[in-house]
């Protein structure tokens, strides 16, 4: 496929996204390519009851109150944010308390813990945020209040304190750099015709699509023109049968399908146990966050599987959001918005290495 041809198709990749985000929808189960009128509209204001605020440290008298709220309150990967939270309250003698929604979709719920947290006499405010819109305006109006202290999600607004999260940008770029590595130690080069299919979360959800946008921009930069970007980016709503089905149907339609990549932690760990369980080798696997299913393929180097894990550093991310929190009570002021947490590769040439076995410690 020439250039300009490859060019198109992941314009065209890209524009349908950001439709999608820039109006709040969330795709539903499938295996055909995005569709609005498909699309559930309703899905970010699902109105479910969150669970009440409990405490994560011993609550002391005279000590700065800080409320988390995460996306999830029972997920492996916001547990680590958890962790480092506790650890920092327990550091800066500070009362910390926990809620979320069960749903990354529910932004009324979150809305409703933010006004809980103001009610309750919170000091300070850290959240996951559920949507990059929908909660601006909840949270810009709470920082007027407190601080407020953004973990692993932006939103559409300055009106917060600081943001600790993955630059997911330059995350999909690695995440690139990667799959051309793999697809090349499984002995293939410029001149072969090979595919990568693309399998996401939501496409309402920032984090998703600006890896989506890092890692299409990089591949376009760097890789062979035969090694193209399949234009059907499958969308399975954090469903592991719709993970399922997609995976089988890459396999089934392309038979030139050497890689996928997996936007999110779910989308992982469904690809990582479809490969798994089939015994599927000539496939590599590129994904974010930590699950058993991805560390097997890894760490079993020599059963012939392809495969890299990419791990955010989020328990820098909790750790850091109380320090921040502090600093603002405190009247301390920092000199940018943005901080970028960093990212961690793990595959078989840097499984052993300390920083990597720290992260998996974290993560496990």
């Amino acid at each position: 496929m020439g250039t300009k041809k490859r060019k198109c198709k992941i314009y065209a990749v890209l524009c349908f996204l950001s439709l999608f985000i820039g109006l709040g929808f969330s795709a539903c189960s499938t295996s055909t390519p995005f569709s609005p009128e498909k699309a559930n509209h309703n899905k970010p204001f699902l109105n479910q009851e969150p669970k009440d605020f409990e405490a994560l440290t011993e609550i002391k008298e005279g000590q700065k109150d800080i409320y988390l709220i995460l996306k999830y309150t029972d997920n492996e990967y916001f547990n680590v944010i958890k962790d480092g939270a506790i650890a920092a309250a327990n550091t800066y003698s500070c009362n910390l308390y926990y809620s979320g929604t069960e749903n990354e979709n529910d932004c009324k719920g979150q809305e409703k813990l933010i006004n809980t947290a103001l009610s309750r006499g919170a000091d300070g405010i850290m959240i996951t945020p559920n949507a990059a819109d929908l909660l601006s305006d909840s949270i810009a109006s709470a920082q007027k209040q407190v601080p407020v202290v953004l973990l692993d999600s932006i939103i559409n607004t300055t009106n917060y304190e600081v943001c600790y999260m993955t630059d997911n940008l330059k995350a999909g770029e690695d995440a690139a750099r990667e799959m051309i590595s793999l697809i090349e130690d499984m002995g293939y080069d410029s001149s072969d015709k090979v595919t990568i299919g693309i399998e996401i979360g939501s496409p309402s959800i920032n984090t998703i699509s600006e890896r989506l946008a890092g890692f299409c921009n990089l591949w376009e930069s760097i890789a062979p023109p035969k090694w193209t970007i399949l234009s059907e980016v499958k969308s399975n709503n954090m469903d592991h049968t719709q993970i399922a089905k997609d995976i089988e149907g890459f396999i089934k339609d392309y038979p030139n399908l050497v890689g996928i990549f997996s936007t999110n932690k779910r989308s992982t760990d469904g690809a990582a146990t479809y490969l798994l369980d089939n015994n599927i080798k000539n496939i590599a696997l590129v994904g974010f966050d930590y699950c058993p299913s991805m560390e097997k393929m890894i760490t079993e180097t020599d059963s012939g599987y392809h495969a890299s894990m990419l791990l955010q550093d989020q328990y820098s991310m909790g750790y850091k959001g109380v320090n921040a929190v502090i600093d603002a009570i405190s009247g301390t002021s920092h000199n940018q918005k943005f901080f970028d947490t960093g990212l961690v590769i793990v595959n078989q040439d840097t499984l052993l290495q300390d920083g990597t076995q720290q992260i998996l410690t974290y993560n496990k």
